[in-house]
């Protein structure tokens, strides 16, 4: 993962395995976490992929079209393929891209909606 795919408000896991952690602090050389409240080198950290369940916990909505996952919030929709995801806004094909981590949804949101993605669930 580059330090530079990172904002503050993602999701990082830990390098114990299913831990995870949200960033509070990015500088140079290290990142302060909310649970850990402490400085880590980025190299302590993974990026969690991105399953069905974290789609679930950001309140997306779920349908199946010919075996595929569908998931929506609000204005976003993302048709979601093991190799690719197709994006659309407001119903409109903005972007054919890999989204594998939970970071790479979360910046994609904040992008299009200039608000975060919250955990509700």
């Amino acid at each position: 993962m580059k330090a530079t795919e990172l904002r503050i408000g993602n999701f990082m896991g830990t390098h114990n395995k299913g831990e995870e952690d949200k960033v509070l602090i990015i500088n140079a050389q290290n990142i302060l976490t909310e649970a850990k409240s402490n400085k880590q080198g980025y190299s302590r950290y993974r990026p969690i992929p991105l399953t069905e369940e974290w789609f679930e916990k950001f309140d997306f909505d779920k349908t199946i079209v010919e075996e595929y996952p569908i998931f929506q919030k609000d204005f976003l929709t993302i048709e979601y393929y093991s190799d690719k995801s197709i994006v659309y806004f407001g119903g409109i094909d903005v972007a054919r891209t890999t989204i594998q981590y939970v970071h790479q949804l979360q910046n994609l949101f904040y992008s299009i909606a200039n608000e975060e993605l919250t955990l509700t669930k």
